[in-house]
């Protein structure tokens, strides 16, 4: 047998209990017992393929504990129609309500080739009475992110309100979905609620709204740098000449606080000789790294950070706006900086995951990965979500042969090492 898979195949997964005549919810309640038929939700359907058949494992659950079953598996082609049902498979099973078991249905490869979707038809008996449920609430709960939209109360069997949705930000509603992932579409006013229930809520930046806020608020706020850095190694005198990216994250007077990798302004065995900030203005400054409450420079390797300050000369540069949470996966964001010495450079991305990254530059924490491009020169740099937060700072990236991947430090370790190892505070 092959390895199990997943189907890369449109699964139906009407929501619990679609009664077959009458395209209503069926409890029937006969003497001590409750009878469920109809078609019952799925969670996924796993293929193992041999060479001429293949065991489809569906993952399935009932709201009430049920001690026996009948079920069959029906197939939908590409037209929406129903081609084939499997034999029926009676089991004797205790399982407890909401649990989740499978069922495994051994059909041919060709048949499996030609569906396009399932349907999974159960006749479920329990020992528990029906009436014993009609007065239950269940609590659904309607989230975007890590942020609680709605919760309803809402009996057994009964169909819950959609929340009136607005835009947040610059990202308008786009649809409801079943999973945190944002893979499986649904209209929660069409299910019939048995338990507990969460739908996601997913937002679609504008990305007019989101380029002119970030040319308003982000690009003032992003500046290049560029240093020379001198010292004695083991091949001798040594000097380089670096250039990166930073970040205004804090104006107190005269005095601007910029944000940038460690690495921009620190190369092992060197010292920094001189440091310059050029601003989205094209105008250049002195500068230097900045000192923390116990007069050391304020610079951490194991972060790849460091505060520098500068003194301006007007109110024109910015200090950015910085989110208090990392993004999610699959959220918009934005990357701002001096790739290759071009300033003012903006790519557009999404966040693709979180995990640490083995490279030049080792991070004992997990990084925030995301495919707006970047290049060298742009460590240092700005990563912004669509409401032009600052979300992370740019500090390595991928080959296009590895996927072309963006590195960020995600913006609960950029407060982090504010906090511990800098003069300054933030809001």
């Amino acid at each position: 047998m092959k390895k199990a898979k997943i189907l890369s195949i449109t699964l139906v997964c009407l929501l619990a209990l679609v009664c077959l005549l009458s395209g209503c919810s069926l409890l029937q309640a006969l003497g001590d017992e409750t009878v469920h038929s109809g078609y019952f939700e799925f969670a996924s359907v796993e293929r193992s393929e041999g060479a001429d058949t293949s065991t489809l494992s569906v993952t399935s659950s009932c709201p009430l504990p049920i001690y026996k079953y009948r079920a069959s598996l029906i197939f939908v082609d590409a037209f929406e129609q129903e081609f084939y049902e499997t034999d029926t498979i009676t089991k004797e099973v205790e399982i407890p309500a909401n649990e989740q078991f499978k069922i495994n249905f051994v059909v041919s490869n060709e048949l499996v080739t030609r569906a396009i979707s399932f349907k999974l038809k159960i006749q479920g008996t329990s020992k528990e009475r029906l009436s014993s449920l009609e007065d239950t609430e269940y609590k659904v709960t309607f989230r975007h992110g890590g942020r609680v939209i709605e919760e309803q109360s809402i009996e057994f069997g009964k169909s819950p309100i959609l929340p009136e949705m607005s835009w947040v930000g610059n990202e308008y509603f786009d649809d409801w979905y079943k999973d945190e992932a944002l893979q499986n579409k649904i209209d929660p006013s069409k299910q019939k609620i048995y338990r507990d229930t969460t739908y996601y809520a997913k937002y679609t930046p504008d990305l007019n709204k989101v380029s002119a806020q970030i040319h308003k608020e982000g690009i003032p706020c992003v500046v290049t740098i560029n240093t020379t850095q001198e010292g004695y190694t083991i091949n001798g005198y040594q000097q380089v000449m670096t250039q990166g990216s930073g970040v205004i994250v804090k104006i107190e007077g005269s005095t601007a606080y910029v944000l940038t990798n460690a690495h921009v302004v620190h190369s092992a065995g060197l010292g920094l000789k001189d440091a310059t900030i050029t601003d989205c203005f094209n105008r250049t400054y002195q500068a230097k790294v900045s000192k923390n409450a116990s007069g050391l420079s304020a610079i951490k390797t194991s972060y790849d950070l460091a505060l520098m300050e500068f003194t301006l000369i007007d109110d024109k540069p910015m200090a950015v706006k910085i989110s208090t949470t990392n993004p999610q996966i699959g959220d918009a964001v934005v990357a701002v900086g001096t790739p290759e010495g071009v300033r003012n450079s903006v790519t557009y991305g999404e966040c693709v995951t979180y995990q640490k990254a083995q490279g030049q530059i080792n991070l004992d924490f997990q990084v925030l990965w995301h495919d707006a491009d970047i290049t060298h020169g742009s460590s240092g740099g700005a990563l912004f979500n669509s409401n032009c937060q600052l979300v992370g700072i740019n500090y390595a990236g991928t080959s296009e042969a590895d996927g072309g991947y963006g590195m960020a430090i995600p913006i609960a370790k950029v407060r982090e090492f504010i906090s511990q190892y800098t003069k300054i505070t933030l809001e």
